[in-house]
């Protein structure tokens, strides 16, 4: 479990409550702690974390330092975060992942005991069977009640229900209707038992078919709002900044700009877009941990990943131990591009790091990723073929051989099926195990889909006891696949607006809104300086020593390297998390997806950031002010001056010829020049 550090203090120090409602919902997710434990550890993170807020914020009245200060919030704000996020976490988001599984295996459960009843067996012997296949805690469940039948604690299937049916009802109650309805079907006489069964699977799926549009409007709503409050809102004060940062330095520091964007808002957006990702019902995950070929990131990785960070922030670094706001060398040196390009390379190590960890993830495991997809997306074609030779009588050892050459002849020489058989086939041929001992000890090794593997044994299971009812057993199981496949179809088609609306966002509008922000940075002082520059000239090319136009104090603006440090780390952590976000709602706990929906997005949207950004300061900075400056460096005498100002005038004639005439035909305007110019220098101006 990803927060264990904030519960385990609570077994320690028990200064929680108990809250029944929490230990009732703790019960039905097995979550590891009781509330008690729960709301202790919380507790004791408010406790620690507030007091070292008080702490740092007492010793940075003292010393005054912005590491102080930053230190202070960081601990105020976890003292706040830290607490919501492990009850969030616990009470709400693990909770319903545990729940949604629930869900989703019950939907499997009461599918295979309607097809194991449907060949005349009886309840007890499919509930046994289906127990075999089921996993998580359903399964655990199940084998519970199994255990307890097996030991005389209950006399039928029903009583041993009864244990389960409140907690199954809090949960799932269409699975409670769906168990009645199949105990009433094997109740039935043989030939009414098939059809009552397929109308009971027609109402299952149709149950999901409601639940499943319900939560993608919901999730629809859900993903705007976190679009435009946790995204668009952000961005816009980011446009904002540089003219917060000019005009009102006083408002805005340092510490606060790292706090605010690079771990509030993140936190925020966080917490949000776990929360709405729990809507997203799933009936057809591929989970690839579930593999025995699933392969664990090496232990060495995530070091090389820090590594990689902490040597290209190592310039930047240096870079803003050095920075001197006070002189007029060390401002200057805040809007030079290699300055801006030092600092662009921390971001672009993160970056690299980010890409290196999703890329080796998704390496690891995509052949066995892609071998599970294949293999399952292919499932109702393979039981096609299997029923069509079970149906002619011909026993599953014969058929594998078949079945494997349809599949080469039509040109799936590569397939992961042919593979699969071909180990099978080997294996029944070199050893002396029957197909049933193959399929429980080899098969596991050979087989990356945990589905397809419950599907060979039950058929492999069947074809040993009867041929027909193994043919019969493959169409239905067929018939209910195609049923999850398009009830995953249809979740997926109604979640496209979602997906789309997420994906323009993330890759596009984010990382152009961050860049403009960082190259208003730049921009406006630097117009603001030319301005003053422009100003001054004129001034003094008309005799005004003593003119002084201040718009703008350099050294106490906070410096551009610094915010585009910060909106740099900001934009990557955003892209991570919608991308995560993007993954949930378009293909559910799919951890390979996940990956490489978090490596094609940050490639996307970091470098579309990076272009508008380097090429957006290198043209201010060398282009487009520098032009405007080498027009104010011409010679600025007083003649070609207030031509140039006034207008229409020609450049010959003396400049202070032309403002006394101009003054003189502009009554109205000589108090403005009284009050600007220097009266010893202009008495008639005064008079």
């Amino acid at each position: 479990m990803y927060l264990n550090f904030i519960y385990a203090p609570g077994k320690r120090f028990k200064i929680g409550p108990k809250s029944a409602s929490l230990d009732k919902k703790f019960r039905q997710v097995e979550f590891p702690y009781t509330s008690a434990e729960f709301l202790s550890g919380i507790m004791v993170w408010l406790i620690g974390l507030g007091f070292a807020g008080i702490f740092f914020m007492m010793l940075n009245s003292i010393a005054e330092s912005q590491i102080l200060m930053l230190l202070s919030y960081l601990f105020f704000f976890g003292a706040i975060l830290v607490p919501a996020t492990g009850y969030l976490y616990g009470a709400n988001i693990y909770y319903t992942q545990g729940i949604l599984k629930q869900k989703e295996e019950m939907l499997q459960a009461l599918l295979e005991m309607a097809n194991y009843l449907s060949l005349n067996t009886s309840i007890e012997y499919a509930f046994m069977e289906t127990t075999k296949g089921l996993s998580g805690i359903l399964g655990k469940q199940f084998r519970d009640i199994a255990l307890k039948l097996e030991q005389k604690k209950y006399t039928t299937l029903q009583d041993a229900f009864e244990e389960y049916i409140p907690i199954w009802l809090d949960i799932n109650p269409d699975f409670v209707k769906g168990l009645n309805m199949i105990q009433t079907s094997a109740l039935a006489p043989h030939e009414e038992r098939e059809p009552m069964l397929r109308e009971c699977i027609k109402t299952i799926i149709q149950s999901y078919y409601t639940i499943g549009k319900r939560s993608t409007e919901t999730l629809s709503n859900q993903a705007k709002s976190l679009i435009s409050i946790g995204v668009m809102l952000p961005m816009m004060s980011l446009i904002m900044l540089p003219l917060i940062s000019i005009f009102l330095p006083q408002v805005i520091n340092v510490p606060l700009l790292i706090f605010l964007y690079d771990v509030s808002c993140p936190a925020l957006l966080l917490l949000f877009a776990m929360q709405f990702a729990l809507n997203r019902v799933q009936v057809n995950t591929i989970d690839i941990s579930l593999s025995q070929k699933f392969r664990k990131m090496p232990p060495a990785i995530p070091l090389i990943c820090a590594a990689i960070i902490v040597l290209f922030a190592l310039p930047a670094a240096y870079h803003f131990m050095t920075i001197d706001m006070k002189t007029k060398d060390g401002v200057a040196r805040e809007y030079e591009t290699a300055s801006l390009i030092i600092v662009w390379l921390m971001d672009f190590g993160i970056f690299l790091a980010v890409v290196l960890y999703t890329f080796i993830y998704t390496k690891l495991n995509e052949k066995t990723w892609n071998e599970m997809r294949e293999v399952e997306e292919d499932i109702p074609h393979l039981l096609q073929i299997i029923s069509s030779y079970l149906v002619l009588n011909r026993p599953m050892e014969s058929i594998l051989g078949d079945i494997k050459n349809d599949y080469i002849r039509h040109g799936f020489k590569k397939h992961s099926v042919v593979k699969i058989l071909g180990e099978v086939e080997k294996s029944f041929y070199n050893t002396k195990k029957t197909l049933g001992e193959i399929v429980e000890t080899k098969l596991p090794e050979i087989i990356a889909s945990k589905r397809l593997l419950q599907i060979f044994r039950r058929i492999v299971h069947f074809a040993d006891i009867d041929i027909a009812s193994a043919a019969k057993s493959a169409k239905m199981i067929r018939s209910q696949t195609l049923s999850i496949f398009r009830l995953d179809n249809y979740l997926q088609t109604l979640l496209n607006d979602t997906f789309a609306t997420v994906s323009v966002s993330m890759k596009g509008l984010a990382p152009i809104l961050a860049s403009t922000a960082v190259i208003m940075a730049v921009a406006i002082v630097m117009s603001l300086v030319y301005i003053e520059k422009t100003i001054g000239d004129i001034a003094s090319s008309v005799g005004l020593r003593d003119f002084s136009l201040q718009l703008v104090d350099a050294s106490t603006i906070i410096p551009p390297t610094v915010v585009m440090a910060v909106v740099g780390t900001y934009v990557l952590l955003t892209l991570i998390i919608l991308a995560t976000f993007l993954s949930n709602i378009k293909y559910g706990s799919d951890r390979h997806r996940m990956a490489k929906t978090i490596l094609e997005s940050v490639i996307v949207g970091f470098l579309i950031y990076s272009m508008m950004l380097l090429f957006g300061v290198y043209a201010f900075t060398n282009y487009i002010f520098t032009g405007v400056m080498d027009q104010g460096k011409a010679p600025a005498t007083a003649s070609n001056t207030a031509a140039g100002v006034i207008g229409g005038i020609q450049p010959e004639v003396p400049a202070d010829a032309i403002l006394a005439g101009w003054q003189t035909a502009n009554s109205s305007n000589s108090l403005l020049f009284a009050v600007s110019r220097q009266p010893q220098e202009y008495p008639e101006a005064v008079t």
